[in-house]
């Protein structure tokens, strides 16, 4: 049994006068779709990252200056060797001998060093001096420090 309807005629309602599934659907269409790509909010403003400081150009930088104090130290050693070796106060084919050996170990240490000073200073003109925070040489350890040289001969 149907309950009477409330409008008192006993007639049923029709099935036109409930909305159907498919008029449902596609009211919920209509009502959802985006906005046109011209109403949309504006984007919000990328702004670049902060450069950061080389790092890698830094090491190399403190690099080249313990290079070039290093190569002042040893040339003013070997200098105040040859110094006192040329006062005479060894004479004979030994002191002679030996004076060529030290006065080409000189050369060596002197032009090693030189090479050095030269490789920091071909590498410091292609670094740039800031570089973006997500490279590498942004984040390098920090300067290297100079160490002092291995003591030679007898210990």
């Amino acid at each position: 049994m149907t309950p009477p309807h409330p409008s008192g005629t006993g007639a049923q309602p029709t099935r036109a006068a409930q909305p159907t599934r498919t008029t449902q659907t596609t009211q919920l269409t209509q009502t959802t779709q985006l906005a046109p790509a011209t109403q949309l909010a504006p984007a919000a403003q990328v702004t670049p990252a902060t450069p950061s400081p080389n790092r890698y150009r830094e090491a190399v930088e403190a690099t080249l200056v313990a290079a070039v104090t290093g190569r002042a130290a040893l040339a003013e050693v070997f200098g105040a060797l040859f110094t006192e070796a040329d006062a005479g106060g060894w004479q004979g084919r030994a002191a002679d001998d030996w004076w060529h050996q030290a006065s080409d170990q000189r050369a060596a240490a002197l032009g090693s060093v030189d090479v050095c000073v030269a490789a920091c200073r071909q590498l410091l003109a292609t670094q740039p001096e800031q570089v973006g925070p997500e490279d590498p040489r942004a984040r390098h350890p920090g300067p290297a420090r100079a160490m002092p040289a291995p003591r030679v001969g007898p210990r």
